[in-house]
């Protein structure tokens, strides 16, 4: 017997054709369509309204693909059409799709669920080409064209406020694309953008306290893993790559922005309006960075510039952003000095260059301050208000034209938890304000390009004299020619005394005095009786007549025997018989011991050293205004007082520097 299982049979039917399908137009006309999501509180209502679709020319033979219409409209306000082309089997399809004016304000329950603002108005409009193709693992998916957004208000929920709007904002030339990812846009256009940034008194922010936080757990309850869900292991499992995202360039124009800072003793608030610039290179490569180019209005008359790069994703990286703020009226922050230096600011304007340099978490800056008629208000209480010497400050560094110029250098680490900029920045004030006030003659010697270093705020006097020496003289023309330049100045003088070195001179005046007048010598009010002649015969028979008129008849013979004790040698009185011809004695020291003993017997008053200060103030004063006119009126005597460090150099009498009218 022979096998027959491979031999087909001779009376086997033919293969069947598959079914051929051939149909002209497939339509779908005036139909309506009602989607509503009962997921969200309120529910969420969508009507479809005048629905048409089409598809044409269907062909099961796969030879060309199908082209399709479809057009809605919304009855919330909006219009969709779509045409292109699908294949038979579905793997490809490309349509055009034009999206317009559809209204945003149906989706203001999904909005509510995470911030408590109310979407209300906006229109979304968007043309471009669809592209799917499927793939042998993920379909590809991609969409050019270009969107808008426009009439957008978003308000707060409890106040008619709104926190952000713009009239338009058109993205123009946006690829997106599924897998193979990306997102580019080549500019973004905003315009007539308009924000409100609020700082509240517990020193939150109106954009924190919009937002509800844990809202998206509080709607949506996971659902537990199952086992096969569970991962086994982490082990070498690597973050997935963010989404790739550029942006071409953001542009504004004609925007604007509210600021206001309940936090403050005085509330504060400012408009910076008309601004306009674009921001170009942004985009998730963290090591991409974006180029920050804006203008504005601060005010009425006041501007603002922003220029500079940064990276987006990771400012605290690199960060080099120059803000530069232009005639900027003070008076507006007024509320700031209140809070942290207790003054209102009365009036003067602004210019101000802010530095925001920050390379991997450490911030470097040189800012620059320059106030022009600049004037304190009066004082506020305030709790956390400084102390600072601002009178003074100021008056130091109020230049002749009325202007004000310091650097404020600023340094810190970002990462620092309790890090602001505003907080590095006041403190860099404080501190260069509490330098000029602490030390104003070093501070002034650096302004004027000299090292500070010399002694300006003292003038040296002889022990016992309230001449002003000339190189002190020359000291007190430079102190003029710096009031000349600051016209908010003021010196006060301190005469100084020293009550040793000042009353010895004093007593040796009054004997040198006494003397001159013992030898016919007739002096001037205030003139000095010079040097003693001790060699002088008349001299010497002076000085032992006046030894023995304050002291007793045996003075003489006493103060012999002290000068034979501590010299070692015998003493030799001028004769009486020898000075008839003029021949005095030759021990000139013996006559000089004589002095010294009638200078420590000197009576003195308490109040002589202290008038002799106050003589050293007066003269002080009248140099000062010799030398310079313009200290006139601003150079005045104050309470004598002791000197420190003093000797036979030079007694020093205070010069103290202050503001005009305090």
């Amino acid at each position: 017997m022979r096998s027959t299982g491979n031999v087909p049979p001779t009376n086997a039917a033919p293969p069947e054709k598959p079914w051929s399908i051939a149909l002209d137009k497939l339509e779908l006309a005036d139909h309506r369509v009602g989607i509503t999501d009962r997921g969200t509180t309120p529910a969420v209502e969508l009507g479809l309204a005048d629905l048409k679709a089409s598809v044409r020319d269907v062909r099961t033979d796969g030879k060309k693909p199908w082209p399709f219409d479809a057009s809605f409209r919304v009855v919330q306000g909006g219009r969709f059409t779509a045409r292109g082309r699908v294949a038979h089997d579905g793997r490809t399809a490309d349509a055009m799709l034009k999206l317009t004016q559809l209204a945003l304000t149906p989706a203001q329950p999904y909005v509510a669920r995470s911030a408590d603002v109310v979407l209300r108005s906006g229109e979304v409009s968007s043309t471009g080409k669809l592209t799917y193709r499927a793939g042998a693992e993920s379909p590809s998916v991609t969409y050019t064209g270009s969107a808008d957004v426009e009439r957008l208000v978003v308000m707060e929920a409890d106040i008619a406020d709104p926190v952000l709007a713009w009239k338009s904002l058109h993205a123009e030339t946006i690829r997106f694309g599924l897998g193979a990812d990306r997102l580019e846009i080549d500019e973004v256009r905003v315009g007539d953008l308009d924000g409100r940034l609020v700082i509240f008194q517990d020193k939150t922010l109106n954009l924190a306290k919009l937002m509800k936080p844990g809202a998206t757990a509080q709607n949506t309850a996971p659902a537990p893993p199952t086992p096969s869900a569970l991962p086994t292991t982490t082990t070498g499992r690597e973050p997935s790559p963010a989404f790739p995202v550029r942006i071409g360039r953001v542009r504004l124009d004609n925007s604007s922005m509210n600021f206001a800072d309940l936090s403050l003793v005085l509330p504060f608030a400012t408009r910076i309006h008309t601004l306009n610039g674009a921001v170009a290179g942004l985009g998730s490569d963290p090591n991409g960075r974006a180029t920050v180019k804006l203008d504005g209005q601060v005010d009425e008359f006041g501007s603002v510039k922003v220029d500079g790069s940064m990276s987006a994703l990771q400012p605290k990286v690199f960060t080099d952003i120059a803000v530069i703020f232009r005639n900027v009226p003070m008076s507006t922050l007024s509320p700031y000095s209140a809070t942290f230096a207790g003054r209102r600011i009365e009036a003067g304007t602004m210019n101000l260059d802010l530095e925001y340099k920050v390379d991997r978490s450490e911030l470097q800056g040189e800012n620059k301050v320059v106030l022009e008629r600049f004037k304190l208000g009066a004082r506020v209480e305030s709790a956390g208000a400084m102390k600072l010497p601002l009178d003074l400050a100021i008056a130091i560094l109020t230049d002749s034209d009325g202007r004000i110029n310091v650097a404020v250098p600023v340094r810190g680490n970002v990462d620092h938890p309790e890090f602001s900029y505003g907080h590095v920045l006041w403190q860099a004030l404080v501190t260069v304000i509490t330098k000029v006030a602490t030390a104003p003659f070093r501070a002034l010697g650096a302004l004027f390009g000299g090292s500070g270093e010399e002694r300006m705020e003292a003038v040296a006097f002889e022990p016992g004299r309230d001449v002003v020496p000339p190189p002190e003289r020359e000291k007190l023309k430079r102190v003029g020619e710096v009031l000349g330049k600051r016209p908010q100045l003021k010196v006060t003088v301190h005469g100084g005394y020293d009550a040793k070195l000042d009353g010895e001179a004093l007593r040796a005046r009054h004997v040198r005095e006494d003397l001159a007048r013992r030898l016919g010598v007739t002096l001037k009010p205030g003139e000095d009786p010079g040097p003693v002649a001790f060699d002088d015969v008349k001299t010497q028979r002076a000085l032992e007549a006046m030894l023995r008129e304050r002291g007793r008849d045996k003075a003489v013979d006493e103060a012999m025997a002290r000068y034979e004790k501590s010299s070692g040698k015998k003493a030799e009185r001028a004769s009486a018989v020898l000075a008839l011809v003029g021949r005095g004695s030759g021990d000139r020291a013996l006559y000089e011991a004589f002095y010294r003993q009638l200078v420590e017997m000197a009576p003195l008053a308490e109040s002589e050293v202290t008038e002799l200060a106050k003589r050293r103030g007066e003269a002080t004063v009248r140099a000062l205004n010799e030398s310079s006119g313009a200290a006139a009126g601003r150079a005045e005597v104050g309470a004598p007082e002791a000197a420190g460090g003093a000797d036979r150099k030079g007694i020093s009498s205070r010069l103290e520097l202050g503001a005009v009218g305090s």
